[in-house]
């Protein structure tokens, strides 16, 4: 891909000149030159045939790290709350259990132990069968 840029007078009707200037605005293009050397670049790779995979890579890739950073964004959030409510949970059973800090650390080591064995996937099952 050559940067060379060469100056080139157009002459367009002004609904023409509108359409640009609205395209311009809701796209990632800087200036009008910018916009019409990405439409003319898309005209042409549909007159040969539909590859777009040239100027439709990037735009795909720019959605998905949006929706990427969006989806983690959302993921942080809902975690957060989530901790939130098993910390206020945790200070519940702590107070009303009375336990102290020796019995948590004892607990917490077996918590640890569990989730490392299980990777994570511990059913409540088989955890309430070790107290029986």
């Amino acid at each position: 891909m050559s940067f060379e840029k060469e100056r080139l007078n157009l002459v367009v009707d002004s609904e023409i000149k509108k359409l640009i200037d609205i395209g311009v605005e809701t796209t990632d293009a800087n200036s009008r030159s910018e916009f019409v050397s990405k439409a003319v670049k898309m005209y042409t790779s549909w007159l040969d045939g539909g590859n777009y995979a040239e100027l439709l890579a990037p735009a795909l890739s720019e959605v998905i790290d949006k929706k990427t950073a969006y989806g983690a964004s959302r993921i942080s959030s809902v975690m957060f709350k989530l901790a939130v409510e098993i910390s206020m949970l945790m200070h519940i059973v702590a107070y009303t259990n009375e336990i102290d800090e020796d019995e948590l650390n004892w607990l917490r080591g077996i918590c640890v132990k569990d989730v490392k064995d299980t990777k994570g996937k511990i059913k409540f099952e088989d955890i309430a069968v070790r107290y029986e």
